[in-house]
This record gives C-alpha cells, structure tokens and sequence, in this order.
C-alpha cells in the first residue's frame, strides 16, 4: 500500500519515532501476555487431566462395587420375581373370592323366606343361574298369588338377591292329590356375570 505523507519532515520524524515507540510498547505487551496465556491453557489442561482422572478412579471404585453387588443383585431380582408371581396369584385368588357366591347363606335365606304352603322339591345350580323346584298347596286356591308372594320377598332381600340378575317363574303345572289343588312351579335365577 501506497502511504502519502504531506506532514513537513521534522513532524514527520516525530510521528515515526512515536509508531517506533508505540510498537516497542505493544511487543514488550505482547511478551508478557503470551507466557501468561500459555501458563492459563497448560492450568486449564492440568485442571481437566486432574478431573479425567479423578472420574475415571470413581468410576472404576463403582464399578467394583456394582460388581461385588451382582449376587445381592441376583437374589433380589428372583425375590422380585417370585413376589411378583406371588402378587399376581393373590389378585387372582380376591378376584375368585369375590366372585364367589355363598350358597349357605343363599340357601338360608329361601328358608327364611318360605311360606306355609309351599316345600322344594329339588334345587339345582350352575355357574350361570340357580334352579328351583317346588310345589304350593293353597286352601284358597291361589297358589300363583303365593308363588309371586315368595318370589317377591326374596327379591326385596338384598343378601340373597345381589348376586342375580333376574328371578322369574319359568313353568307352573297343576295337578290334584287327593281333592287338593297342587301346582308344580320352576324358578330360574340367573347369576350376574361378574
């Protein structure tokens, strides 16, 4: 580059003796910043050698450590298995008590709630619904009135009804022993499907 210098000469050697100046001042600068700057990158690399080294140390001391655990690790991992096994079959064992009905209790509440007049002749039961068989002698010839009578009480007991979806009457026959009227009914109860 081309530099024009118009300045008269005796200020032109003042203003290169104050570049000359400037530039001693600026190198005398630069050889102190430069040591110093090598000292701050040979420190911060020291500093990351010393923290590499001092994870690796620690990650080599847990690694002994997860490793002196693998049989402790091993006896938990088969308990958990065998507790989960075990978990799982006591869900499945409240699912079936739940489901369960209690016959006894079913059965003791048609007792409870048999009128005069009307015996079983047979009960059957199923996982789906619960057969009754019976027989009703009225002296007032309204045997259907009684079966309705029973079959209404036992709907309104809420201990013996909760387990049924529906009880209905499913046949009724009549037939006559010696001058009485006896009608033969059939009660079907059908189970809730849990």
């Amino acid at each position: 580059m081309i530099e024009i210098n118009l300045l008269p000469e005796d200020l032109q050697k003042k203003l290169a003796k104050s570049r000359k100046a400037q530039y001693k001042i600026n190198t005398r600068y630069l050889l102190f910043i430069i040591p110093f700057m090598l000292g701050i990158l040979i420190c911060v690399h020291l500093y990351v050698g010393v923290l590499a080294i001092a994870t690796k140390t620690r990650l080599i001391q847990l690694d002994r450590k997860w490793k002196a655990f693998s049989a402790d690790r091993k006896t938990l991992e088969s308990f958990n298995v065998e507790h989960s096994l075990m978990s799982e079959d006591a869900w499945i064992t409240e699912q079936l008590i739940g489901k369960r009905i209690i016959w006894s209790e079913k059965l003791n509440k048609l007792s409870l709630h048999l009128p005069i007049g009307i015996w079983f002749t047979g009960i059957s039961a199923t996982d789906s619904d619960l057969a009754l068989y019976g027989s009703v002698v009225s002296l007032e010839q309204d045997e259907v009135s009684s079966i309705k009578q029973f079959i209404d009480s036992l709907k309104s007991d809420s201990t013996f009804f909760n387990d049924f979806d529906n009880l209905e009457v499913n046949s009724v026959k009549s037939r006559k022993i010696g001058g009485y009227e006896i009608a033969d009914f059939d009660l079907l109860g059908k189970l809730k499907t849990k």
